[in-house]
């Protein structure tokens, strides 16, 4: 019987996943993971080009591979993020079914599983989703490491977290956290372990010495500074900027109230409650891969978008689990009520994401409708990018044809070196930088240009090639006045 039900939970999930998985057109940073990724496996010299804009390279790697292997970018970057998605799943399953229950295994796997929040990441091609799995399999290890001193499982946490270092910064937070974990767990037992500290010694050691693979590459510099763009340094919080804390507070009750639906909100806190009251340590451990992170990105977050907000999801669904088994536990009748209203009310909200997805935001309110705008309108939007490329695309089928681009991240200039840099005999790519362009006089005689001459704009930005280029076709994005520009080079 076990078996069957996880197995069915684990249909309904890829079921959820894939079904229209390219219905929401390639995001902004999708194209930047996928370009930098195809870089590094497709240049003559392979390096991690993704550090060059802030970017850990395991996941645009794994993307391009994928990508490559499918024969279609999109669709196979974004279904390394639904595989991720289910190995936090299992993670989730795993976990509580060993230190809750089997029914809270159940019922938090249904939650994360029909949760908009967690839907709509695991279904694109960032990298917030992965970082999700390295939270919740580092958090099973912690306490298979805190209850028994076991050599392999202390290597397998250590290269987990280490693997979540290529992935993203965020994932520091995982470092440090089993060690936090441990010193409440010897504060507890009031007594200090050697066995079970060296564990955790082992295990942090691996993963500085998988991070150090990574470290000392010489592009690392350029992300350290990038990273600077998104976080404050360490001694802010004691200037005691309280406006910029309450408006993070604001940013995480927006995104976990509305984007997670507020059912599910009101049973996750119905759950820290129910743990509370437990005074467990298995459970303490557990709130502290809630709470710490949490406060980490009240007191530094410099642009708290809902994708950083993401890795509070996961401990999340597990309380709305615990809730919900709660609630079947008193009577079982309101706790099947309670349980066809979540998922009623997230089928709703999926139903928006599968089919109308640019409808999406009108379901959410305050920084969460604002923050998933951007998925569907303005530059950072794939609409419009797809239709430019397969209209380049044709145009070289049988003549040679020259593209410029603004050597910029992000749409359409990243997803058109993707999809046209490579393969393409007939056309040639240049990604130029905005200066050179500006000189275009002085650029135009040395390139190494052949036949018909483009360049794909962002809207209306031409920087200031109007007077060489004449417009040949705009590509409208839906709800706004937004295009993607294809201009031809006017012959003297």
């Amino acid at each position: 019987m076990k078996k069957k039900t996880l197995l069915f939970i684990s249909i309904l999930y890829f079921a959820t996943r894939v079904f229209n998985l390219t219905v929401i057109p390639i995001f902004n940073d999708e194209a930047i993971y996928i370009r930098y990724g195809l870089a590094e496996r497709l240049e003559e010299v392979s390096r991690h080009y993704s550090l060059l804009v802030g970017k850990e390279p395991l996941m645009p790697n794994l993307y391009a591979i994928s990508g490559l292997l499918f024969n279609d970018l999109l669709f196979g970057a974004r279904l390394i993020t639904v595989i991720f998605g289910f190995l936090t799943l299992w993670g989730i399953y795993k976990l509580c079914k060993k230190y809750f229950s089997q029914n809270v295994a159940i019922f938090a796997s249904l939650i994360y599983i029909v949760n908009p929040f967690t839907l709509f990441f695991d279904r694109l091609a960032l990298l917030d989703s992965p970082v999700s799995t390295i939270e919740i399999w580092s958090l099973y290890f912690t306490l298979e490491l805190i209850h028994k001193a076991d050599v392999r499982k202390a290597l397998t946490l250590g290269t987990i977290l280490g693997l979540g270092f290529w992935i993203k910064s965020t994932s520091y937070f995982y470092f440090f956290l089993p060690f936090v974990a441990l010193l409440v767990y010897f504060i507890k037992q009031r007594k200090f372990e050697i066995d079970k500290f060296k564990m955790f010694l082992i295990s942090g050691a691996l993963t500085l010495g998988i991070f150090s693979l990574l470290y000392f590459d010489p592009l690392y510099k350029v992300l350290v500074e990038q990273r600077k763009i998104y976080t404050y340094g360490v001694f802010f919080p004691f200037s005691f900027p309280l406006s910029i804390w309450w408006n993070n507070i604001l940013f995480a009750f927006s995104y976990l109230f509305y984007f997670q639906t507020p059912l599910i909100f009101l049973a996750g806190l119905g759950g820290i409650i129910a743990l509370i009251k437990r005074r467990d340590l298995n459970y303490y451990i557990f709130l502290l891969w809630f709470i710490l992170p949490l406060l980490y990105m009240i007191l530094y977050g410099k642009m708290p978008t809902s994708r950083y907000f993401l890795i509070l999801s996961v401990p999340f669904v597990i309380l709305t689990g615990i809730f919900i088994s709660k609630v079947f536990e008193y009577k079982k009748l309101f706790g099947i009520i309670v349980l066809t209203s979540i998922i009623a009310v997230c089928v709703i909200y999926n139903s928006f994401i599968y089919f109308v997805p640019i409808k999406f935001p009108n379901l959410l309110l305050g920084a969460a409708k604002v923050d998933t705008t951007q998925y569907f309108h303005g530059f950072p939007s794939g609409y419009g990018v797809m239709e430019a490329i397969n209209y380049l695309k044709d145009l070289g089928k049988d003549k040679n044809i020259t593209i410029i681009v603004r050597n910029d991240s992000g749409n359409p200039e990243d997803a058109v070196v993707a999809y046209l840099y490579y393969n393409n005999p007939n056309i040639k790519v240049l990604p130029v930088n905005e200066p050179d362009l500006k000189d275009f006089d002085s650029l135009k005689d040395n390139l190494p240009i052949n036949g018909e001459i483009y360049f794909v704009s962002r809207g209306a930005y031409y920087v200031g090639l109007e007077k060489y280029f004449i417009s040949e076709k705009k590509f409208l994005k839906p709800n706004d006045n937004e295009f993607i520009g294809v201009q031809k080079l006017k012959i003297d």
